[in-house]
């Protein structure tokens, strides 16, 4: 089966971001502080690496993939699916304020991302930039070697995607017990196994793997987020997530054909 995408062509260096998960508010105050809006910048917000996406590289052959779910658009609370217009909103014009396009920023949707909460105008301005990627895939060369990026959630229909929309109760409890788990089995190897264990890697990511062998040729490697399980392989490279509980970024990096997956602390 043949996957469409857009190709990027040939890319040196790539940073790839999944799964920041931004609540509305979170996106009205970055998108504020780059606008200088009186109303927003003095919001407290988490100190991502937005600056990644809002300053271009300064290497040629350099682009910041958000390779979906970036913000929570599915709100938890309904107060909160209010303002979502007003922060995408925001958002395309502080891209626009800092001359972003796609040359140096693609963003990819996600199962909390979807086209469906975006204004019209705002899918516009993406599209016009070349900087929205509708179907959720890029494809790329780099080192002589073959990418594809997607977010992942179609590898696993249904396994991610339980509806808790409007169930504060629920996502409390879900919560909890993420948090429990995750602390149990973190032992600080932030370095290696962070923050799950192998064997909990081979369960999360193994549908994303199928999906790459039955899918993509041997010799295309698949870029994923969704799992919130950072892992690289040599053919797999899962960029994980922001993890609110122990205060650690990870992301992935291609350069000139080496994947590897970074953690910064938050």
């Amino acid at each position: 089966m043949s996957i469409e995408s857009i190709n990027l062509g040939s890319v040196d260096h790539a940073t790839i971001y999944s799964d920041w998960h931004l609540r509305p508010s979170d996106l009205l105050s970055m998108s504020g502080s780059i606008l200088h809006s009186r109303r927003w910048n003095e919001k407290p917000y988490p100190q991502l690496p937005y600056s990644d996406i809002f300053e271009p590289p300064s290497q040629s052959g350099s682009i910041i993939i958000g390779n979906g779910d970036m913000f929570h658009l599915s709100p938890l609370f309904p107060y909160q699916s209010e303002i979502v217009p007003d922060a995408l909103s925001y958002f395309a014009e502080a891209l626009y304020k800092k001359n972003v396009t796609g040359e140096t920023f693609r963003f990819i949707p996600g199962n909390h991302t979807k086209l469906k909460y975006f204004p019209p105008d705002v899918i516009s301005f993406l599209t016009e930039k070349s900087i929205l990627v509708p179907d959720g895939k890029l494809s790329f060369q780099s080192g002589g070697e073959e990418f594809l990026v997607m977010h992942g959630q179609e590898a696993q229909p249904g396994a991610y995607n339980i509806p808790l929309v409007g169930n504060p109760k629920v996502s409390r409890f879900m919560d909890s017990a993420l948090h429990k788990f995750r602390k149990v089995f973190n032992n600080g190897d932030v370095a290696g196994n962070y923050p799950f264990p192998p064997w909990v890697k081979n369960l999360l990511n193994k549908p994303q793997k199928i999906w790459q062998s039955m899918y993509l040729p041997p010799e295309t490697k698949l870029i994923s987020g969704h799992t919130h399980v950072p892992e690289v392989t040599p053919n797999y490279l899962n960029s994980g997530f922001w993890d609110v509980l122990f205060g650690y970024l990870s992301f992935g990096k291609v350069d000139r054909g080496e994947m590897q997956f970074r953690i910064r602390e938050i």
